[in-house]
This record gives C-alpha cells, structure tokens and sequence, in this order.
C-alpha cells in the first residue's frame, strides 16, 4: 500500500519515493499532493524550477477548484528531497 504521510503545508500529504539512486548517492523524489474529495480522474503535475520547490499553495487551490486533482514533486537534493548530508540543487 501506498504510504501518504502528512506534509508541512496543512491539507497537503507527501509521499517519499524511494529506492531511486544517482551517480552521487540516494535520489528521493517527494510527491505531495492536495487533499481534495475530488472524484475525477484528471490531474495537474507541478514540476519546480532550478532552485525551487513546491509550496504554492494558491496554484493546487485553482486547481482544485477546477475539479482536478493536484501533485507536485519536489526532486532529489529540492525542498523536502534535500537530506543532510547532500549540497542543495
């Protein structure tokens, strides 16, 4: 089963998604997500620039709104991903 764990924005979760590796050790992606009673089947996948990382929350409320499910992935060495031992970006 899939482990959602809940995220540091309030109505969002987060999932780590492990086992993934890189020439310069573990490659963790996270995949948040808005919780939503959306039952629809389309949704949007937001991608962070080169310094950044997911946490615009007002982007997930639109499309919410729209009736779409929302996701974000923050990528290895990125805002949820970073690990202590890893130099940022």
């Amino acid at each position: 089963p899939t482990l959602w764990s809940p995220d540091i924005l309030p109505g969002f979760d987060q999932l780590c998604l492990t086992g993934l590796t890189a020439p310069d050790g573990p490659a963790d992606p996270v995949l948040v997500r808005r919780r939503c009673g959306t039952t629809g089947s389309k949704a949007v996948l937001y991608l962070h620039g080169y310094t950044d990382y997911f946490f615009q929350t007002h982007l997930a409320d639109f499309y919410k709104r729209q009736g779409l499910h929302f996701y974000a992935l923050d990528m290895r060495r990125h805002g949820r991903a970073l690990r202590a031992d890893q130099w940022p970006n």
